[in-house]
């Protein structure tokens, strides 16, 4: 990780601070003030890091950086309030309109924070118990947004007062039909039993324990892969262990993780939330082996020299030169670590592939449709 050793350290002491409490450092140099901030901005903690850091001594030379995380910590909470404000509203619509919807990740995952509003937010995504055709008619209703006619991708994205959505009715799509299966058997199980979790006052549905485990890790795994994770998403993962180890399913999730294939990535990646983040062996699931801990080094370069979702990795301003650079990344990742998971991992790029190809026909076949309604429009007129 090169130069950026001793502060990528110094990070790492902060977040840990900020988790689970207790004195970061010392004191700051504003050097060291100002190479941490731009780290914490670079893998989307700059709100946990700058608050971690308000009672630690910092030289007078770093004034202006100070005021600078300031501001942007503020607009982060800002945010998260308007957020939290927002999916209040949108629980209670469904409600009223009879939609089954379970919210995943984001202001969820934030809740498990110490100070929920520090984390760095994202969009509100939510999964329907419903098939596509029959969740767009509801939600086109209840909310007055339109929807596109055909699900192209795994997730549809609409906004609703500035916020941005993304529906979804899988969470996953695999390679593998028996993992498809495992996965889909896994999410159909969560509709008989409700969990919830509150927000704003507002209980709202949501994974059970040792679901959303497996599926934060998953999520984070696959993003890893394809195009590159921040350390974020480790403290997501970190905050849902932290925060349900007590009553997830260990026996369960190993199933689940085994039949993924995900075992070995699970205890992988794991090595970085107990060595670096400062997770308590204890509340993690499963042993992590020596073994296994050999991959952190390597993981943690491609997470500091990629950033948040690769975003260090991409210089190009076009489409087609962004996709390009993402797939580069992609078959880097897969090459590396398609140990860990030979199949998901390892063939990431036919399964790129395939999922690109689907979607070019399924926007034929939508544009093909659009042509001859209005062919026959046009006839009846």
């Amino acid at each position: 990780m090169g130069t950026n050793g001793p502060y990528i350290d110094k990070l790492f002491s902060i977040l840990r601070s900020a988790l689970w409490g207790g004195s970061p450092c010392e004191k700051l140099s504003a050097e060291e003030f100002k190479r941490v901030m731009i780290l914490a901005e670079q893998q989307t903690v700059t709100g946990l890091v700058f608050d971690a850091l308000k009672n630690i001594p910092v030289d007078e030379d770093a004034d202006v950086e100070i005021l600078t995380s300031s501001a942007i910590t503020e607009q982060i909470m800002r945010t998260n309030t308007v957020l939290n404000k927002e999916l209040v509203r949108f629980t209670a619509i469904c409600k009223e309109n009879n939609i089954s919807y379970i919210v995943v990740k984001g202001q969820v995952v934030g809740s498990l924070y110490p100070n929920p509003l520090l984390r760095v937010s994202g969009d509100i995504d939510f999964l329907v118990n419903d098939d596509y055709a029959e969740s767009r008619v509801k939600i086109e209703n209840a909310f007055g947004v339109l929807l596109p006619r055909i699900m192209l991708e795994k997730q549809v994205p609409f906004n609703i007062n500035g916020v941005k959505y993304e529906l979804h009715t899988s969470l996953r799509t695999w390679l593998l039909k028996k993992h498809q299966r495992c996965w889909d058997k896994l999410v159909k199980e969560e509709w008989q039993t409700a969990y919830y979790v509150e927000i704003g006052n507002q209980r709202m549905r949501t994974l059970s324990p040792t679901t959303n485990v497996a599926y934060i890790f998953v999520h984070l795994f696959f993003h890893f892969i394809r195009e590159g994770i921040s350390l974020r998403q480790f403290c997501d993962w970190a905050m849902t262990l932290h925060n349900y180890h007590d009553v997830i399913d260990s026996d369960k999730l190993k199933q689940i993780l085994k039949e993924l294939a995900m075992y070995k990535p699970f205890r992988t990646f794991g090595a970085i939330l107990i060595d670096e983040l400062g997770l308590p062996k204890e509340e993690f699931p499963f042993v992590v082996s020596e073994k296994e801990r050999k991959w952190k080094n390597k993981i943690l370069s491609d997470v500091f020299t990629g950033g948040n979702f690769g975003k260090l990795n991409h210089k190009a301003r076009s489409t087609w030169r962004f996709k390009s650079e993402t797939m580069k990344v992609a078959v880097r990742n897969s090459c590396r670590y398609g140990k860990l998971s030979p199949i998901e991992a390892g063939l990431i790029i036919p399964r790129l592939i395939i999922g690109n190809v689907r979607i070019l026909l399924k926007k034929v076949f939508m544009n093909r449709a659009l042509s001859i309604s209005n062919t026959m429009h046009i006839l009846q007129d």
